[in-house]
């Protein structure tokens, strides 16, 4: 278990509270916590709901909300 916090690129809080370490394959995933959206609103709090996906990396099943921001710069690959 780890406890702490993720947050946006330009800095905001995403996400804090306590997570899953993940064991090295894949990322770490929430367990408890507040989740905010990108203008600081608190839009969850509670325990997170989370499976393995096909290929063993985690997925939350609930709330439904993308971590991911669609804003972020892509990188591109070889």
């Amino acid at each position: 278990m780890l406890e702490g916090k993720e947050f946006y690129s330009d800095g905001r809080v995403k996400f804090e509270g306590t997570m899953i370490a993940n064991n090295g394959y894949g990322h770490n995933f929430p367990k408890m916590g507040n989740l905010y959206n990108k203008d600081g609103n608190l839009i969850f709090s509670g325990k997170f709901e989370c499976k393995k996906g096909g290929v063993g990396w985690p997925m939350i099943k609930y709330p439904s909300y993308k971590f991911e921001e669609g804003d972020k710069p892509k990188i591109k690959y070889l």
